[in-house]
């Protein structure tokens, strides 16, 4: 359960990096792989993957 718990931690400081980056330097550094690169679209992956990361890590406490 530890282990699950630093892994939540993890991905969850991670999501929060990439969606400071996508969201005040240039959305396409953490969307190269898709046709469309926007503020909002950086929001939706990397945010709802914060908020489930953060969950994860809240439950596995």
């Amino acid at each position: 359960m530890e282990a699950i718990h630093y892994l939540a931690s993890f991905f969850f400081y991670l999501a929060i990096v990439t969606i400071v980056v996508g969201l005040f330097y240039k959305p396409w550094v953490v969307l190269w792989w898709m046709d469309k690169q926007n503020r909002w679209m950086v929001l939706q992956h990397y945010g709802s993957l914060a908020i489930l990361s953060f969950l994860i890590k809240f439950i596995t406490e």
